[in-house]
């Protein structure tokens, strides 16, 4: 079959509602500006996307939070792409606690859509789901009867603060060990379907648009599946949190500097970097292999900073959307 065209994003709400405007105006930035390819599948990774309470509950008590990034996805197609007519139909949606995945389909990849699955799980105290991760398993179909290209997304939301590496080294085996994707219909399956049995587990019994089975389960490293994991990581570019009553910090932090000799491009902080360190050590994100670095660290700002530079900001052209990439934030 042809090549998938997939296009991933990480975006952590705060637990508030996303400003579909803002979200709409800079979700494809990381396109090509000439001759932007619309993404065949659309994934979004989504971190605190409500109140604490909302996300343990779930249900109806989300719909209003994910209706808002559907409307921005396709405001952002329709803006982005608005001489190929292109649609992304209503999305698969998962939540595990506080963290959510959407994948989009484009119209005609949607009716490909075959062998899905889902798996969810809370990590951090008492696994409770504040922090955690959730995925999406499926594959879509070629040309040929056989063709099948198989897919795993994996959204995720580590431990925060600069010290706990290692409880988020412990987070990422928890998700190795519990992360097990149970089989659902298809999307686009419009058979009927009789209500299961009462004396059946409810989220275990095989359908036949699966290959799992009780004694193969669907685990995160499935052999022959295109993995991707996306998400707040959490891991730091520092052991130890900037302190204002020192002096000056103990490396020194990124400024916008272009020149990567200079001390202050973000660059050197790779040197100190916890992800690549623990990945290196083996004891993180296993067999996983992370692009090309080329952007700073995000972190929030204080209410301060936030305020000096809205002050200083013209126009929302004069924003970076680094959001788009949520590799690091400092809480």
């Amino acid at each position: 079959m042809a090549d998938l065209n997939v296009y991933l994003t990480t975006f952590n709400c705060g637990r508030k509602p996303v400003n579909i405007d803002y979200f709409s105006h800079f979700l494809f930035d990381g396109l090509s500006k000439s001759s932007p390819l619309p993404p065949d599948l659309l994934v979004l990774s989504l971190q605190e996307i409500a109140p604490i309470a909302y996300g343990f509950l779930g249900g109806t008590l989300l719909t209003p939070y994910f209706t808002r990034f559907t409307q921005a996805v396709a405001d952002a197609a329709r803006n982005t792409f608005s001489s190929q007519n292109v649609s992304y139909h209503e999305p698969i949606v998962r939540n595990a606690g506080m963290t959510a995945i959407m994948v989009f389909a484009r119209e005609e990849v949607w009716h490909r859509i075959q062998q899905v699955e889902s798996a969810g799980v809370g990590v951090g105290l008492w696994e409770m789901g504040n922090k955690g991760a959730v995925g999406v398993r499926l594959s879509v179909g070629g040309a040929g009867e056989d063709s099948t290209t198989p897919f795993t997304f994996v959204a995720a939301h580590l431990a925060p603060m600069e010290p706990e590496w290692e409880r988020r080294n412990q987070d990422w085996r928890s998700i190795c060990e519990n992360l097990v994707f149970e089989p659902e219909s298809p999307p686009n399956d419009t058979t009927s379907h009789h209500p299961p049995d009462e004396t059946e587990p409810l989220l275990s019994k095989p359908s036949s648009s699966s290959s799992s089975t009780p004694s193969n389960p669907s685990s995160l490293y499935r052999p022959q599946t295109n993995l991707f994991l996306l998400g707040d990581l959490n891991y730091r570019a520092s052991d130890v949190p900037p302190n204002p009553s020192l002096p000056s910090p103990p490396i020194p932090w990124p400024q916008p500097v272009s020149d990567p000799t200079n001390p202050h491009h973000y660059t050197h902080l790779l040197r100190q970097d916890q992800l690549l360190r623990e990945k290196n050590a083996g004891k993180t994100l296993h067999n996983l292999v992370e692009a090309p670095i080329k952007f700073p660290p995000t972190y929030k700002y204080s209410s301060a900073a936030q305020k000096e530079a809205a002050n200083s900001i013209q126009s929302v052209e004069d924003c970076t959307a680094v959001y788009i990439i949520w590799r690091r934030r400092r809480k």
